[in-house]
């Protein structure tokens, strides 16, 4: 038996393995394949899919896939390196990093990069520190911060000599002139880098054999907001070239979310991120063969993974058939399905042979606990009505045929709750009380706290 799933291990060039593509989505790694082989203009394309929904897994397949194919290819986790200040830095890194990994690769293509990217991130750094220079000291200042310094000092450029603000201006305009020449050159060296990864010879690759740099900058909505910004607009401006083209894996609403958070409320988020990528694509929501969601093969995915909970297994395996049920409804993210199953499967290993346990109660506190924390804590009270139940398992997005099973669960949390019973809605409520009689917990309106804090909080989040 397993608490969690296992952490799966997928090498640089394991691609696609039936095992780990629980969601049939080979084929939509094949056509993105295709499509990056295919377009010879540089490509920013967009992943765009809620958190928990196997894109990363999906990216490092798709990633050895590429690499089997001869593509080089850097797998970037964004969200592990958003400590970083610069994000020009990082990326040039790993492009350095995976250059020099080809034995074959030029010794003189490689330095002439470093180079480049070198001076390039003297300028990067510079321009972000602000100067504050007088014009009579005629100190060095950012082309980037011309317009903004020279307001702040148009009335020491007034009182300098006319020679000294003259020799001043021109410095600045010749320095822009500089700093342009080196951007420009550094783009012209990473798409020399970039072609020659890309060819075991060293040449150029035609349309019929492209086998451009594929970058893949995962997590980038989990990074902080002027992190992700930051990459975004590096990749624009200074690595959009041929032979390179970038796949970042977010979801789009919360790059809105960084973006009203660094430029304010009122900016057009979804206007002002279009121009960082060329087009956005989504995961197909069903298995093409078995016509079932991604949610319910995850489920079934998290099952086996689970093992063998020997007493518990028809326990078990009834609660994980409501948990299909509940997160299809409430059209849950993949994670979130793993944490409840963990809690699940932890509570009942935890919870010794003969005491009390009732499914229907036991999911419902599951989800709460990992969904709602605040309506979980209302349970440990004993502060829950009926109403909160509906919105836990949102029985109105059942399909009718479960309508029997959903009306078992509101039942028991009816008989667990309620201090009165109804008479007249025909329901065998002795067959309930006759369920838990013999643990002698007294009260049954107690059962609930009591299964909170003595089943279900053992894990915490």
């Amino acid at each position: 038996m397993r608490i969690q799933p296992p952490v799966l291990e997928i090498g640089d060039e394991d691609g696609f393995k039936p095992e780990w593509d629980i969601f049939g989505r080979a084929a939509f790694g094949h056509g993105l394949t295709n499509l990056v082989q295919t377009v010879e203009d540089p490509l920013v394309i967009l992943l765009d899919s809620p958190w928990g929904s196997g894109k990363s897994t999906f990216l490092k397949m798709w990633a050895g896939e590429l690499r089997k194919a001869g593509h080089p290819v850097i797998y970037f986790d964004a969200f592990a390196h958003d400590h970083i200040d610069n994000a020009f830095l990082a990326i040039a890194g790993e492009v350095i990093g995976l250059a020099k990994a080809k034995k074959d690769l030029e010794k003189s293509t490689i330095s002439r990069f470093v180079d480049k990217a070198a001076k390039t991130g003297r300028i990067l750094l510079r321009s972000t520190i602000k100067v504050g220079v007088k014009a009579a000291t005629l100190g060095a200042i950012d082309a980037t911060d011309l317009e903004e310094e020279l307001k702040d000092i148009s009335g020491d450029i007034a009182k300098a000599t006319s020679e000294h603000a003259d020799d001043y201006v021109r410095n600045l305009l010749l320095r822009q002139s500089e700093e342009k020449e080196t951007l420009d050159s550094f783009r012209d060296a990473l798409g020399e880098l970039a072609a020659d990864m890309a060819s075991d010879t060293g040449g150029e690759v035609d349309a019929q054999g492209r086998r451009p740099l594929i970058f893949i900058l995962d997590e980038l909505d989990r990074c902080k907001p002027p992190f992700a910004l930051d990459l975004l607009e590096t990749i624009k401006h200074l690595f959009s070239v041929a032979n390179v083209h970038f796949l970042l894996s977010a979801h789009l609403s919360q790059l809105e979310a960084s973006a009203r958070y660094s430029y304010g409320s009122q900016i057009d988020a979804r206007l002002y991120l279009q121009k960082f990528y060329n087009f956005s694509i989504s995961f197909p929501n069903e298995h093409e063969e078995l016509r079932k969601t991604t949610r319910s093969i995850y489920i079934k995915h998290l099952s086996k993974q689970f093992g063998p909970l020997s007493q518990r297994d028809n326990e078990i395996e009834h609660m994980i058939e409501v948990l299909d049920l509940v997160a299809e409804a409430r059209q849950m993210p993949l994670r979130t399905i793993e944490r409840i199953a963990t809690i699940l499967t932890f509570s009942m290993a935890m919870t010794p042979k003969g005491n009390l346990r009732i499914p229907p109660i036991i999911i419902g506190l599951a989800v709460m606990k990992v969904c709602d924390p605040e309506l979980f804590s209302r349970a440990k009270s004993g502060a829950l009505a009926l109403s909160d139940i509906e919105n836990v398992f949102e029985f109105q997005g059942w399909s009718p045929d479960k309508e029997s099973e959903a009306e078992t669960i509101r039942q028991w949390w009816m008989f667990c709750c309620e201090e009165k019973l109804p008479d007249d809605i025909g329901v065998d409520w002795q067959y309930f009380a006759r369920a838990y009689f013999r643990y002698s917990y007294g009260s049954r309106t107690r059962l609930v706290p009591l299964l909170a804090r003595t089943v279900v909080e053992r894990l915490s989040n």
